[in-house]
């Protein structure tokens, strides 16, 4: 399987978080109109297959998706940290060191999962707040 890079991760975060916040954003829809969260996650996939062809595509997705959640639930940490940095509106810029520790660290998947797993991953398949600290500790301080 090929890498899933910061560059590409970059350019997918330009295209799909306005389609995230398009259906999380209650206030952009007009009364009377129905809210379908379950749509937006059909137009990711949609994007990320059409872009990447179906296996690689579901497979970069899951990346996508798993590193967007780790930044979203770790969102303000992040920020004390240095690692992510608010931009204008919604959106944030994170550190492509970051991304890349985080994208490497992926495997593969292995049958009967059909989703990519990382040794800094949780049992419930979510990047782990203090294994993914000691990573970036490692990396760039050479300590533990």
């Amino acid at each position: 399987m090929a890498d899933y890079t910061p560059e590409m991760f970059n350019l997918d975060y330009e295209d799909a978080v306005p389609m995230i916040l398009k259906y999380r954003d209650l206030e952009s829809f007009e009364p009377n109109q129905e809210f379908h969260p379950e749509q937006s996650a059909m137009d990711i996939s949609t994007y990320f297959i059409k872009k990447y062809g179906n296996v690689r595509g579901k497979d970069f997705q899951m990346r996508f998706l798993s590193v967007m959640q780790f930044i979203e639930h770790y969102h303000n940490d992040l920020l004390q940290q240095g690692i992510i940095n608010s931009l204008e509106g919604s959106k944030i810029r994170v550190k492509n060191e970051f991304l890349k520790i985080l994208l490497d660290s992926f495997r593969d998947p292995q049958p009967p999962s059909p989703f990519p797993s990382s040794p800094l991953m949780n049992q419930d398949h979510d990047f782990n707040y203090k294994k993914v600290l000691k990573a970036i500790k490692l990396k760039f301080q050479g300590t533990p």
